[in-house]
């Protein structure tokens, strides 16, 4: 580290921290993301819950990433090293910070429907080069998008990726759960690249409404069973947030969005869509006065993110009660395991606990 000037620290990371540096030798701000060995080793993200990233598929997600050129959409990784126990992952560093972060500061939470297109072309470019190349990202999220001061969005964050997709089927659920595909809480292998596609077309949906569909895809759950029952469109309509879907986005989520893997569009299938090409030109048909804000939920304690479905909220609609905005997802579980019928998960509300500062920090 005594090529680099610590500035600060811009956000906890799983195995350790990420801290925005100064490199001397060019007088460039890089992000390196610092990584205890021992609790990589252990999958114990900082002494807490077991977790399913793995540092050396990360590196050499980033490695492959390089070699073959790099990618505009794909975060660099500009060196690595080891040093006092740790690893250090040098990035590039992007001012804007996450999309979560854009979507919180943006008005009602969600974007105009130019603005998510734009990031929405940029992340399939990015996720297609990583399918072209036999690897699945296995954790899209707002939250592992970044955006650099020239607006140009970015992969990251490739611990839950899947190497040589067409040979290896996991069997475990990971990622986070608004954007995990119902085929993962059946317990069989399933296609990482076909994952990706689902939780591609929630992130899109939260783009454009600001908030996720469901809390997760497994029946037991209100909202989707609701979804099965009905469609997607419907419960948009329902829920009074079609308006701020252009009719292609809305073709495109319901495209994404579909229950049996093997109907659900390729990357290249997106590409080619209306929503991907970048002459095509955008309307919203009328606006939405919702105002409701973000729930505050950054610091969750691991309780209350296992709690969040059964703490939705219930109205007596005829399909069944809006979803809330999207929260900030960190914690990675194994599976959703949540029912509501135990006595620590009754539905009622949990006590937040704070971890740091009340204010979010931004990503790298």
């Amino acid at each position: 580290m005594d090529r680099f000037h610590v500035v600060k620290e811009l956000a906890p990371a799983l195995f350790g921290s990420i801290v925005l540096c100064v490199d001397k030798n060019n007088g460039n701000h890089v992000a390196i993301k610092r990584m205890q060995l021992a609790a990589a080793a252990k999958r114990q993200a900082n002494g807490g819950p077991t977790v399913q990233e793995d540092l050396h598929v990360e590196k050499r997600v980033y490695r492959h990433v390089n070699k073959m050129g790099g990618h505009r959409n794909i975060l660099r990784l500009l060196s690595s090293f080891e040093e006092a126990g740790h690893e250090h992952f040098v990035l590039e560093y992007c001012h804007q910070g996450d999309l979560f972060t854009i979507l919180q500061s943006s008005p009602h939470q969600r974007l105009q429907a130019s603005q998510a297109l734009h990031y929405m072309r940029q992340i399939c470019h990015g996720l297609a080069f990583l399918h072209s190349h036999e690897i699945a990202h296995g954790d899209i999220s707002l939250e592992n998008v970044l955006v650099d001061a020239n607006d140009v969005a970015k992969l990251m964050d490739f611990g839950l990726a899947v190497e040589s997709f067409h040979v290896t089927q996991p069997s475990s659920a990971v990622g986070k759960f608004f954007y995990m595909p119902p085929e993962m809480y059946l317990g069989s292998p399933y296609d990482a690249s076909k994952a990706d596609m689902w939780s591609l077309g929630i992130l899109l949906l939260i783009l454009h409404t600001g908030m996720p569909p469901f809390a997760r895809a497994h029946s037991s759950d209100n909202v989707y069973a609701s979804y099965l029952k009905y469609d997607i469109r419907t419960l948009l309509k329902g829920w009074n947030v079609l308006p701020h879907l252009p009719v292609d986005a809305l073709d495109l989520v319901e495209r994404l969005v579909v229950a049996t893997p093997d109907k659900r569009l390729s990357i290249s299938d997106v590409r080619t869509h209306k929503c991907c090409r970048s002459s095509c030109v955008f309307t919203v048909v009328r606006r939405c006065s919702d105002t409701r804000t973000l729930p505050n939920t950054k610091h969750c304690s691991v309780t209350t993110i296992r709690c969040q479905v059964c703490s939705l909220p219930r109205t007596n609609s005829n399909t069944t009660s809006r979803p809330r905005r999207i929260q900030h997802q960190r914690t990675r579980r194994r599976r959703a395991v949540c029912t509501g019928s135990s006595r620590r998960c009754s539905g009622r509300r949990r006590r937040r606990t704070s971890r740091g500062s009340s204010a979010r920090r931004s990503r790298p």
